[in-house]
């Protein structure tokens, strides 16, 4: 399959690598689940003070730094969670930890001060200790006992904050074997001992998600996954909760639009206790699958159910919600619906959010949604530039915004002026010539047709790296060979 193409804007190429270098070469793992929480001992910034062992409701803890890429990323999914959840009594913190307060004061001044969690700094490297993780961002969810029910990534904490509101079993020694199991048979590609492991599974409990998606996942025949589909269907009767975990599973594995009209009906039918994101995505996801009239008619319910949340609006569009940069299909056994219909709905809605909400929080969303939806350029390069403009004096950043668009060489045309835009005031910044900044910049260069700066750039990128770097020498083999082309014409 080949790489994700849908990523955040401010997704730095290195940055989750290196965090988990710097953690993890000198830390223990990260407290396991089932852990009574340890106290936070850190100055509270934001917010009222909370402790997870006694706050008898659920809290999430998500250790984080403003000099983390991949925190920063999600640091509004954060906010739409508190929101989402507050009526459930649920408490979220973000706790900064090996960071300096200068950094993170003014992160609280500029970013946080709009957002409804709360955000404590660990001066002391206290909680950091007792707190224990071996890379960043990593997500806490604790239970209204005051037990961690799961250790996971900001972006999983939906499904999992409405697991423990729902009161749902918690990871079991039997679910970890099975998964183990399963994921073994999946790398043999062992399909019959995949199903056996599943039906396994489904026996000793009937409405295992993970099991009936492997059990669909085991057919290669359309008609019998189909059918395997469909039974998982109505084995999750009116669970709004499961349902969506089985359309997720789906849609993954490019085996929802057999089943799109029977998922769709019984996600419309069923009901969920808790508002969650998990469910009303894949609602839209069963919805895309089910037809061209289904998408709009869901597209006027959540309008009308949340048009007075913007944050959530948000939320329930991000690519990353959607599942849209893992998604993958099976061709010999569906034909996938349209990707341009679902696409477009992300457009409309991220246009009325952006009524409501500053261009900070929507622009980079909205810009990965017109260029995904084939939108003209006039509208592609609006939006673009208010980025750049915004991004003036971030040379990270704006690296950043023209790597994601040039998409490895091959950037839709309506992208190109804001690539220009993003590389021509990256450059005007002192000091902007790191190695990966010459990076994108040659590409941005290779992709203009001035393939002899490209060589140049890119050989003064990979004289600055302390050690050979594949992917570097790779483009610079592919522009000085386009150069040599060029020559013999």
């Amino acid at each position: 399959m080949p790489a994700p193409r849908l990523a955040p804007v401010h997704f730095a190429r290195e940055c989750a690598v290196i965090t988990a270098l710097l953690l993890a070469a000198c830390r223990a793992p990260h407290l396991p689940v089932g852990t009574p929480a340890p106290k936070i001992t850190a100055e509270w910034l934001r917010g009222e003070p909370v402790d997870p062992a006694t706050a008898q409701s659920v809290v999430v803890v998500d250790l984080f730094a403003t000099w983390c890429g991949p925190c920063m990323d999600t640091i509004d999914e954060l906010d739409a969670l508190q929101r989402r959840y507050a009526g459930h009594g649920v408490r979220v913190v973000a706790l900064a930890v090996r960071d300096g307060r200068e950094p993170v004061e003014r992160f609280v001044a500029e970013r946080g001060r709009d957002h409804a969690y709360a955000i404590a700094f660990d001066a002391t490297g206290n909680s950091f200790d007792a707190w224990r993780s071996n890379a960043l961002p990593t997500s806490y969810v604790v239970g209204q006992d005051g037990v961690i029910v799961a250790v996971t990534h900001p972006r999983e904490l939906d499904r999992q904050v409405a697991t423990a509101l729902l009161g749902r079993t918690r990871g079991t020694a039997q679910a970890l074997e099975f998964h183990e199991a399963a994921q073994s048979a999946r790398e043999a590609k062992d399909w019959s001992e995949l199903e056996q492991i599943a039906d396994e599974r489904l026996h000793l409990e009937g409405a295992s998600v993970p099991a009936w998606i492997a059990k669909v996942e085991a057919q290669r025949d359309p008609t019998a996954s189909a059918a395997v589909a469909r039974t998982a269907i109505a084995a999750m009767r009116d669970d709004a909760f499961s349902l969506a975990g089985l359309v997720h599973g789906l849609a993954l594995r490019g085996r929802l639009c057999a089943v799109g009209l029977e998922a769709h009906a019984a996600l419309e039918r069923a009901r969920c206790d808790v508002p969650s994101l998990h469910v009303r995505t894949a609602r839209v996801l069963a919805a895309h699958a089910a037809g061209p009239e289904a998408l709009p008619a869901l597209e006027a319910a959540l309008l009308d159910e949340l048009r007075e949340q913007p944050v959530e609006l948000l939320a329930v569009v991000s690519p990353f919600a959607l599942g849209l940069p893992w998604l993958s299909a099976e061709p010999p056994l569906a034909v996938q619906p349209d990707p341009q219909a679902l696409h477009a709905f992300r457009v409309r809605v991220l246009e009325i959010a952006s009524k409501d909400l500053p261009g900070a929080r929507v622009d980079e969303p909205l810009l990965d949604a017109l260029v995904e939806a084939k939108a003209g350029e006039p509208r592609v390069t609006e939006v673009g530039r208010r980025i750049v403009a915004r991004e003036a004096r971030n040379a990270d950043a704006l690296n950043s915004l023209a790597w994601w668009l040039l998409r490895e060489g091959e950037p839709d045309p309506v992208a190109l002026p804001t690539v220009h835009a993003a590389v021509d005031a990256m450059t005007a910044i002192p000091g902007w010539d790191t190695a990966m900044r010459l990076d994108t910049v040659a590409l941005a260069r290779f992709v203009a047709g001035d393939v002899d700066e490209a060589v140049r750039l890119q050989e003064r990128a990979i004289a600055m790296l302390p050690s050979p770097r594949a992917s570097y020498e790779r483009a610079l083999a592919r522009y000085r060979g386009a150069r040599d082309e060029r020559a013999k014409r």
